[in-house]
C-alpha cells in the first residue's frame, strides 16, 4: 500500500510539471520559449514539488512513558518512564508460586499473539518473587538457574529474581527482528538492573549473597540437605562423618561475602582437606593449604576437574581456615 501512494503521488508531480511546461509553449509565441524571467519559477517550482513528494511523512513520535510504581504484598517495583511503554507488568493478588510482580516486553507479547503463537512465556523479561525459609534452603541445594536470590526479611522470607535462560524475543518479521535488536537489549539490560533496584526501592530487605556456582550448591547441601552423605579430611585424622556440628555456620562462613568464580590458573601443591560426596555425587572439593592457594578450591568428578578461586570482601578470611575450623570441631566431637 505505501508503494502505491508514493507512486501517486510522484504521477501527481509529473503531471503538474508536464502542464507548467506545455502552458509555457503555448504562452511563449512564435519564440516557442519561456521568458528568462518564467523558467527559472517554473523550474523551481516544479523541483520543491518533486521534494515534497518524495520526501516520506515524519512518523509520529511515541508518546513519552510516565515512571509507574507497582505495589503487591507490601512490596513497591518502580518502572522509570523510559521503560513504562515498552513492558507489561502482573500483579497478581494470589500466587501459588509467591510471585509479586512479573514484567514481559510488550512488543514482543504482541508479535506472538498476531502470529497465533500459543506460548504465553514470549517476551518474558523477569520476575520477583517470595520463598518461605524452608523453600528458600531447599532451592540452594539444587540447580538454581533462573532463579537469583537477591534478599531476605526478618521474618525469614527469601527474595528470588526469576528469569529465562532462553532468549524470549519475538517480532512478526526478520527484518523486524534485526530492526528492534537494539530495543531489546535495552529492555534486558533494564531488568537485570531490577535486582538491586526492587532491593533499594525496599529498605527492609537484606542482600543475599550468591554466586550461582556448584560449590555454593554443595556446600549447601551440608547444611540443608538430610540425605547428604559427606566426610571431611585430612592426613591428621582421615575421613570424618558429618555429625554433631552445626554444618550451617560453617556453610555460612564459606559463602557470605564470598565472590566465586571459575579459576584459569594451576592448582598449587601441597596437601588440601577433602570435602567429599559419596554415592549417587562422587564429587570431591579440594582446599589447599598452600599459602598462595588458601582461598582457591578444585572439584574433581569422575575424570574431570575444574577449580574456583573464592575472594571474600573480609581479607582476613580463607576458605582453607574455614574447612580446617570446621574439621578441627569434627575431630574434638569423635
Amino acid at each position: 500500500m505505501k508503494k502505491n501512494i508514493m507512486d501517486l503521488m510522484k504521477i501527481g508531480v509529473i503531471v503538474p510539471a508536464l502542464v507548467l511546461s506545455m502552458a509555457a509553449c503555448g504562452n511563449s509565441g512564435s519564440s516557442g520559449t519561456a521568458s528568462s524571467a518564467e523558467a527559472p519559477a517554473q523550474e523551481a517550482q516544479a523541483a520543491e514539488a518533486t521534494e515534497a513528494a518524495e520526501t516520506p511523512e515524519a512518523q509520529p513520535e511515541e508518546e513519552p512513558g510516565v515512571e509507574t510504581t507497582y505495589e503487591n504484598g507490601g512490596f513497591k517495583m518502580t518502572v522509570p518512564a523510559n521503560m513504562a511503554n515498552k513492558v507489561i507488568v502482573k500483579v497478581p493478588e494470589k500466587s501459588e508460586d509467591g510471585i509479586l510482580f512479573d514484567v514481559s516486553e510488550k512488543a514482543s507479547v504482541e508479535a506472538a499473539k498476531a502470529k497465533g503463537n500459543e506460548y504465553d512465556g514470549m517476551g518474558w523479561l523477569y520476575a520477583i518473587g517470595v520463598r518461605d525459609e524452608k523453600e528458600f534452603h531447599q532451592m540452594l541445594c539444587n540447580d538454581m538457574s533462573g532463579e537469583d536470590p537477591i534478599g531476605f526479611d526478618e521474618k525469614g522470607n527469601y527474595y528470588i529474581f526469576f528469569h529465562p535462560t532462553d532468549v524470549r524475543y519475538d517480532r512478526e518479521t526478520a527484518e523486524q527482528m534485526e530492526k528492534d535488536m537494539d530495543q531489546w537489549t535495552e529492555a534486558c539490560e533494564w531488568a537485570n538492573s531490577m535486582k538491586q533496584a526492587f532491593l533499594d526501592e525496599n529498605p527492609g530487605l537484606t542482600p543475599f549473597n550468591w554466586n550461582q556456582t556448584v560449590l555454593e550448591s554443595y556446600l549447601a547441601r551440608t547444611a540443608y540437605d538430610e540425605n547428604a552423605v559427606y566426610t571431611i579430611s585430612t592426613l591428621e585424622y582421615g575421613p570424618l562423618e558429618a555429625k554433631g556440628v552445626d554444618a550451617e555456620k560453617y556453610f555460612k562462613e564459606l559463602t557470605d561475602g564470598a565472590t566465586i568464580e571459575l579459576y584459569d590458573g594451576e592448582a598449587p601443591d601441597g596437601e588440601y582437606i577433602v570435602l567429599n560426596f559419596a554415592g549417587d555425587d562422587e564429587v570431591r572439593f579440594d582446599f589447599f593449604y598452600a599459602p598462595e592457594g588458601q582461598n582457591l578450591v578444585r572439584q574433581v568428578w569422575g575424570d574431570f576437574e575444574q577449580l574456583f578461586q573464592v575472594t571474600y570482601a573480609d581479607e582476613t578470611k580463607t576458605a582453607n581456615a574455614i574447612m580446617q575450623e570446621w574439621y578441627n570441631e569434627l575431630a574434638a566431637n569423635r
